[in-house]
């Protein structure tokens, strides 16, 4: 018999006992499985709800009378009810079925304990009915109490008890009952399985004797043999002897299996040594056979990929080196021709190169800009060759203007030498042109020659360098500029001195020339009185004279008729001259009255804008006045509202948040006025984005949601399909003037609805928004859009509120090149429409009125310093609580914090809220004192106000930036200066916060 059929044979003997074994195994297993189901599914879900039932009802009979007894509040009776609910759950899910947290229950099987389950929902609705009694008797109009309802009640309970107790002994019963079953069929499963077990043995037995006699004789020798040599070799011993003559079969193939597999196993050691000692030459030999031939191909394949992979990490190990080298050659503070220097000669030697040039672009004429020479490698400069090229010229000019890397190879003999000594001068045969940018603009261009060919790495080391040394010739010439700046600021101001100088003496030198006029006119007034005496010795030689014209004067009447003549064509020339006189003198009068009105006109626009300006600055001053006690205002009643400590009482708690929601109040009154403010002066600030329109319904819908449930109002919202996904707007500003809108439509109706709806007319977003409140006569439409202005403006009115938001709405509209329109009546309600155009242009003459004030609007430390001087002068003299800092500990751990604010409330706050941080603090109460005290303890972080004494904020940030040692110190500012926060952040500050600030905004200060 072959030892494939002995073995199918023995097979399946045993496979057909065990497949009896398995079913017999498997029905029985199959009973217990049903039976335990049984149990866990249903009988165990029935008792944890019998459990429930019980605890329930008495935790509700519990507080119910806790409830009638004064002992538990009446809201508790809620608590009741709700418990007599779960208890109806849980008889439900017993009878018919169900499902919650606490798992899965099945539908019982027993008509006994579904009847009693029944008895017992009956008796908890007539004790759920006497408990609604009891309680309305106790609590209602009649406040009695009825004994025999008591006992009712308490019998009911009793008997509810009882009943469920009956439903657990009858579940105890069926358990027992499901045991008994489970034992007899255990029992039943053994005794099949023992006779099963031994009736395969015997068969197993009867076949593994047939067996192995059948392979014996296949095997060729003594299965022992061969198991003793497979367990040598699994255990890595292959120098094993064999008599070769005397195997044969199965037991020679296993001989030449373990020499073949010895051979290649040697081979396989021979080549991982040698690949371990870098040896990446070595490739397997020609004794594999077979399948083995695919080891062979494997460890060729392995062979190969290391030695590329330790190829390519050589290879980026030499990058990341040159990198560190070249940028510790670009750190520092370095005039650029030094960094040019050191950079051509880093980049050049690197690359195993001869020769190399680094160009920088000039801008001596901004409209012709050049690449000229400014440092270089091993080169000798030849006769005629070019120092400096423009954009586009030669290879230099034209990978500047590609701003790309451009290359070429053989170069002719007439190119530029590299290098000359005493015995030989070379040529380059490749070069490679590498331009350089910032910011997508051209610096400068590295130029590098080599006799060889650059490699992958060595291109790629210098394409990964040049954005580092854009960066640092931008740093270079950045701080080139500024130097020069720096000279000319400090050239002018010499100037500005010798001018004054020189307008000193002018004016010295024109006093000495009004003395000279002085005395040359006390000269001419003697001429004149030497000239009156001759005017009177002329006299008497006229009477002398005077015979003599008698004499004459018959020659005089002659003429007489000619001079009359004479005299009536002078006269009508003198009526014409006069009449042009009396011409030029209306003329000049006009004129003189128009340079009145002119200087009239001219006085008023003055005195208008100083009026304007003084009525900007006294609301900046006063809104720093009001903010600064109204930030530890707001503060410190937001502490004891939170009652952290727990020590105060809930009354005290109440008037801490009244205080709080009173300054907040005020807060949104004074942020009223400067927007109004702003608006009218034309300095309101315009931040123009991308706003989706679902995003703006969103949120005005969480906003306002709210507010309309609690008012028991409908807040409906409708989109056209027509309009655009998104807006170019103001986001802030459009959202305030809906806030405002929608504000006011809640707040003026108290029953209907309140509709908000967005449509597209032409060219234009219409925004409307309706409410049922009591609308506006059609006189006083007109007069709500006016400042402080309501519909109702008498003291007894009903609605509060400063009536500024309607003006400021309709500012803010106009801002944004919008318009708000009012359709109402009285009594019937209103709609306010906004439209506004899809997409807000700054060329529009409100905006761009805007942005011209908002270039021109720069920050004014002096005057704020100045202001906030004389405030804190008055906080020093009233307030004598002296500021107890950490000053005095004499180690400082790497959490310190210096505040630098002249306000002594808010610098309480924030020396406790930075000990509760777990930061040593440091006050000062001036920037000069400020400053000191960072260089003497150099802080981790410093808080910092604007509206300083002595030096304001921005100085002492800019003198903090300038010095070395502290510009690495994180700055915030929290100040109640109208600053732009963007400002603060380009001048090296790590935030800004305008007060009055919360806790909240506090917390997250410090997280940074």
């Amino acid at each position: 018999m072959k030892i494939k059929t002995a073995l199918l044979l023995g097979f399946l003997s045993i496979s057909t006992t065990l497949i009896i074994a398995g079913i017999v195994g498997i029905v029985e297993l199959r009973t217990l499985y049903t039976i335990s189901q049984e149990v866990s599914l249903k009988n165990a879900p029935l008792a944890d709800a019998a459990m429930e039932i019980k605890l329930t009802i008495t935790t509700a009979h519990l507080w119910f009378e806790e409830t009638l007894t004064g002992a538990e509040e009446k809201a508790v009776i809620d608590k009741v009810w709700k418990q007599l609910d779960d208890c109806f759950w849980y008889i439900n899910a017993i009878l018919t079925g169900g499902k919650n947290l606490e798992g899965t229950f099945y539908p019982v099987n027993d008509n006994v304990i579904e009847q009693k389950l029944l008895s017992v929902k009956q008796d908890l609705e007539a004790f759920r009915k006497i408990a609604t009694v009891r309680f309305e008797n106790q609590f209602g109009a009649k406040k009695l109490e009825d004994q025999a309802l008591d006992d009712q009640f308490d019998a009911l309970f009793d008997k509810i008890i009882t009943g469920v107790d009956e439903v657990e002994e009858k579940r105890h019963a069926k358990i027992t009952e499901d045991a008994q079953k489970i034992a007899q069929s255990f029992t039943s499963a053994v005794i099949i399985l023992i006779i099963v077990t031994l009736l395969g043995f015997t068969i197993a037995s009867v076949s593994a004797y047939y067996i192995g006699r059948e392979i014996i004789k296949q095997v060729g020798g003594e299965p022992a043999d061969i198991a003793k040599i497979t367990e040598q070799v699994a255990a890595g011993h292959l120098a094993l002897q064999f008599e070769t003559d005397k195997a044969t079969g199965i037991h020679a193939a296993v001989q030449i299996m373990v020499q073949n597999l010895k051979a290649v196993i040697e081979d396989i050691v021979n080549v991982s040594q040698a690949l371990a000692t870098g040896n990446l030459k070595i490739m397997p030999g020609d004794q594999y056979q077979g399948d083995f031939i695919q080891i062979k191909n494997g460890l060729t394949t392995a062979a190969i990929k290391l030695g590329d992979a330790t190829q390519k990490n050589a290879e980026q190990d030499w990058l990341k080196t040159g990198q560190a080298q070249l940028n510790d050659q670009l750190r520092g503070e370095q005039d650029i021709t030094k960094l040019a220097k050191k950079t051509i000669d880093l980049l050049t030697t690197y690359v195993n190169a001869q020769v190399g040039l680094f160009y920088l672009v000039s801008h001596s004429d901004p409209k012709q800009p050049v690449l000229q020479e400014l440092a270089s490698y091993a080169y000798t400069r030849q006769d005629k060759t070019p120092n400096q090229f423009q954009f586009g010229e030669g290879l230099i000019g034209q990978a500047a203007l590609e701003q790309k890397m451009l290359w070429c190879s053989h170069t002719p003999e007439e190119y530029r030498y590299i290098t000359r000594s005493g015995l030989s001068q070379t040529i380059p045969r490749y070069v490679f042109i590498y331009p350089f940018l910032y910011d997508n603009t051209v610096k400068g261009v590295i130029e590098i020659g080599s006799s060889e060919s650059l490699t992958d790495s060595q291109r790629a080391f210098l394409e990964q360098a040049m954005p580092n040394i854009g960066i640092a010739v931008n740093m270079a010439e950045s701080r080139t500029r500024m130097q020069a700046l720096l000279e000319q600021s400090q050239r002018q101001t010499e100037e500005l001195q010798t001018q004054s100088e020189e307008l000193h003496a002018q004016q010295e030198e024109m006093q000495q020339i009004n003395e000279q006029l002085q005395t040359q006119r006390e000269e001419l007034e003697e001429k004149q009185e030497a000239l009156q005496h001759r005017n009177e010795e002329l006299q008497s030689q006229s009477e002398e004279l005077q015979s003599q014209s008698e004499e004459l004067q018959t020659q005089q009447e002659e003429l007489k008729q000619t001079n009359e003549e004479l005299e009536e064509r002078t006269e009508e020339l003198e009526r014409q001259k006069e009449a042009i006189q009396h011409k030029n003198i209306a003329l000049e009068t006009t004129q003189m009255e128009m340079e009145k009105a002119r200087a009239a006109i001219e006085i008023k626009a003055h005195e208008l804008e100083l009026a304007s300006r003084y009525k900007s600055e006294f609301l900046a001053n006063m809104s720093h006045e009001l903010r600064t006690p109204l930030n530890s205002l707001l503060i410190l009643s937001q502490l004891l509202g939170d009652n952290k400590p727990g020590n105060l009482t809930e009354k005290q708690v109440e008037y801490a948040q009244t205080i709080q929601s009173a300054g907040s109040d005020l807060l949104t009154l004074i942020n009223d006025i400067l927007d109004l403010s702003k608006v009218e002066a034309g300095k309101m600030e315009l931040n123009i984005e991308k706003l989706f329109l679902s995003d703006l319904v969103e949120s005005l819908a969480q906003k306002f949601a709210p507010l309309a449930q609690e008012k028991g109002l409908a807040f409906h919202i409708q989109m056209a399909e027509n309009l655009p996904e998104f807006l170019h707007t103001d986001p802030l500003r459009l959202k305030q003037i809906l806030t405002n809108l929608l504000s006011n439509a809640f707040k003026f109706t108290n029953q209907g609805d309140i509709r908000l709806n967005i449509i597209q007319k032409e060219a234009l977003i219409a925004i409307s928004i309706t409410d049922t409140g009591i609308g506006i006569p059609s006189d006083k439409q007109q007069q709500i859009f006016e400042a402080f202005q309501q519909v109702d403006g008498t003291n007894s009115r009903r609605y509060g509120g400063t009536g500024l938001g309607l003006s400021i709405s309709r500012q803010l509209a106009r801002l944004i090149s919008g318009e708000i329109t009012l359709e109402s009546e009285a009594g019937l309600g209103s709609t306010f429409t906004l439209s506004l155009p899809e997409t807000l242009s700054l060329s529009s003459p409100e905006t761009t009125h805007q942005s011209t004030e908002i270039a021109s609007s720069k920050p004014e430390p002096e005057a704020k310093a100045a202001s906030s001087e004389i405030l804190i002068s008055s906080e020093n003299e009233s307030d004598s609580k002296a500021i107890v800092d950490d000053s005095a500990t004499q180690q400082f751990d790497n959490k310190t914090l210096l505040i630098i604010e002249d306000d002594r409330k808010f610098s309480h706050i924030l020396i406790d809220l930075g000990h509760e941080k777990g930061f040593k603090c440091l006050y000062a109460e001036d920037g000069r004192t400020g400053l000191e005290l960072t260089e003497k303890y150099q802080p981790n972080a410093i808080i910092l106000d604007i509206g300083l004494p002595n030096l304001d904020g921005w100085s002492v940030l800019e003198r903090l930036k300038d010095n070395p040692d502290t510009r690495h110190i994180p700055v915030h500012f929290i100040s109640a200066a109208e600053q732009n926060s963007l400002e603060a952040t380009k001048r090296g500050a790590i935030g800004f916060l305008h007060k009055p600030v919360n806790m909240t905004q506090l917390g997250e200060v410090f997280k940074k």
